[in-house]
């Protein structure tokens, strides 16, 4: 009898073998769910490792749609975060490219998150 099905019958209750049953399912879950934390943590881990060993790519040039892909939005909202004034760029060359610094990026968000 599953441990579920003893817990729908409010009138009975469980046998030692029924709890122990349940036991060992809790402790299984709980061991699948200790390894996953320990992997999220070793990659965590890595990433700032990563991080770390190349700064460089934290400071990036975007181009706006490379900025676009990083929010989730359209190329057209990016030249409107721009235009208000919001959003940090850099002109580029006699063109006057329009570049964002990741590290930019990452602190307006952070900003707007506060706000």
């Amino acid at each position: 009898m599953t441990t579920a099905f003893v817990r729908q019958m409010p009138h009975r209750q469980p046998t030692v073998l029924e709890l122990a049953e349940e036991l060992r399912e809790a402790k299984a879950t709980a061991q699948m769910a200790l390894g996953r934390v320990e992997q999220i943590a070793e990659q965590i881990v890595y990433a700032r490792l990563r991080d770390e060993l190349h700064p460089a790519s934290f400071d990036e040039l975007l181009t706006v749609p490379g900025a676009a892909e990083v929010l989730k939005v359209d190329p057209a909202t990016v030249y409107q975060f721009i235009s208000t004034g919001g959003l940090p760029v850099e002109r580029i060359g006699e063109s006057k490219r329009i570049r964002i610094r990741r590290r930019a990026l990452d602190q307006w968000i952070t900003e707007r998150s506060k706000a």
